[in-house]
């Protein structure tokens, strides 16, 4: 029982880190994406647009500049452990001179590492907004030819 149990939760697994079931998944989500903005008037529907671009743009500059910081500040952390790498050996007490370097590394890299996830997450949240938005602007896109199209009848 337990083997088998096993292997279906193997297969489950597997089966979902599949190409497949991904593009089934995306593919399910954007349709249901798509049919609740073309369900929307159109106030609401241009509400959640503007909302949703000036996110995206507010979080893009966002992420940038919080970037650029980090790298900045990695960079000038890898210039201090070169040149304390260099300072390091003239220190004749061994015990002062793990803890100078033990302190010297840990510390900036214990606000570097989570600085790196959050960055990491921050792109990951961008790319979902990304594409929600080129969500909406193929629904907005549709939605000006249908209208379009209509005024077209009416002449």
């Amino acid at each position: 029982m337990e083997k088998h149990t096993e292997h279906k939760l193997l297969h489950k697994a597997i089966e979902r880190i599949s190409y497949r079931y991904r593009h089934e998944k995306a593919l399910s989500s954007f349709k249901e994406k798509k049919l609740r903005y073309l369900s929307m008037n159109e106030d609401e529907f241009l509400l959640s647009y503007i909302e949703i671009s000036a996110r995206c743009i507010c979080k893009k500059w966002m992420l940038f500049f919080s970037s650029t910081v980090w790298l900045m500040m990695t960079i000038s952390l890898l210039s201090y452990v070169k040149k304390l790498l260099t300072v390091l050996p003239t220190i004749a007490d061994q015990e002062y001179r793990s803890t100078i370097l033990l302190v010297s590394i840990s510390l900036p890299a214990m606000i570097l590492l989570p600085w790196l996830i959050f960055l990491i997450h921050a792109v990951i949240k961008q790319y979902r907004r990304t594409k929600e938005k080129m969500i909406m602007d193929e629904v907005r896109r549709n939605l000006q030819e249908n209208m379009h199209d209509e005024n077209r009848r009416n002449l």
